[in-house]
């Protein structure tokens, strides 16, 4: 210990400090009596006097197993405050997501909802306004996710894309449609806005492809699986094609295409295949 300094007591350096109940609610930041802690953001004890905070971050699904930074538990947004931001105190709110990427996305929400978005200064996604004929479902659905305090952090990949379980993580694939062949199919019916539904769905709900009650899952012909079901939901209220399988099972007969079949329930017998190049979708 150094001379005239005091000792913090060992819990506090283990961050076992309890969190405390002020008389403000609304406070997002208050000082111990004795002046030595803050507590920000009603997630963490903060220690000026050594720049560091004294509790781990409490989101600890954030951490990452091909990003080491995100495993300090004791940093603030990975150590780069520059670059993210972090407005609850437990996750990294800003998409690592380029300008080009965060692009096709908001254009992808608006063919697939119906509904104008934007992405904020911080990096968040955002609803602009409610399009004429647009999905009553897709709108409470992807507005509960923004107000939630939960963040969903979107990710770039060039593996499917998918929803990283036991995470608030999702990973998009945005080669998936590059070259696919929609056929008669209308190209709003399944892009990458139904592809990030489709894995925040999995992320909100932390439920894989697996039907619990049957142990059925996307390997299974004729499965939708409740993700596709909810999709479709949106699809109807759209007026677009409904996805038959959660199965992609069909390849053309050069094997470069994965095949995604889709039906209009007014004529169920009749499937129209949306061709998608298996190396952009990493299939």
């Amino acid at each position: 210990m150094l001379a005239g300094k005091t000792a913090l007591p060992p819990s506090m350096l283990l961050g076992l400090l309890p969190s405390p109940r002020p008389s403000t609610p609304w406070a997002l930041q208050w000082s111990e009596p004795d002046q030595s802690l803050q507590y920000l953001m009603h997630a963490r004890y903060y220690a000026s006097s050594m720049g560091r905070f004294m509790r781990p971050d409490p989101a600890m699904r954030s951490a990452r197993c091909n990003d080491p930074q995100s495993w300090n538990r004791y940093s603030y947004t990975e150590n780069n405050p520059i670059a993210y931001v972090d407005p609850t105190g437990e996750v990294i709110s800003l998409a690592k997501l380029t300008g080009e990427q965060q692009g096709a996305l908001i254009e992808g929400l608006k063919e697939y909802t119906g509904n104008e978005y934007e992405v904020d200064k911080e990096g968040n996604l955002q609803l602009v306004s409610i399009g004429e004929n647009s999905s009553a479902t897709a709108t409470e659905f992807l507005n509960s996710a923004i107000s939630s305090e939960t963040t969903y952090n979107v990710n770039a990949t060039t593996d499917q894309s998918h929803w990283e379980q036991g995470t608030t993580n999702v990973h998009i694939n945005f080669s998936t449609f590059e070259g696919a062949n929609y056929g008669k199919v209308n190209p709003s019916t399944i892009n990458l806005g139904s592809s990030l539904v489709h894995e925040t769905w999995h992320a909100v709900n932390q439920w894989g492809d697996v039907d619990k009650a049957t142990g059925a899952s996307y390997q299974d012909k004729g499965w939708k699986g409740p993700a596709v079901e909810f999709e479709n939901k949106i699809r109807a209220e759209r007026g677009l094609l409904q996805r038959r399988d959660y199965f992609i099972f069909d390849t053309s007969k050069s094997g470069q295409y994965a095949k995604v079949p889709f039906y209009d329930p007014k004529k169920p017998n009749k499937v129209y295949f949306v061709e998608i190049l298996r190396a952009n979708a990493g299939l």
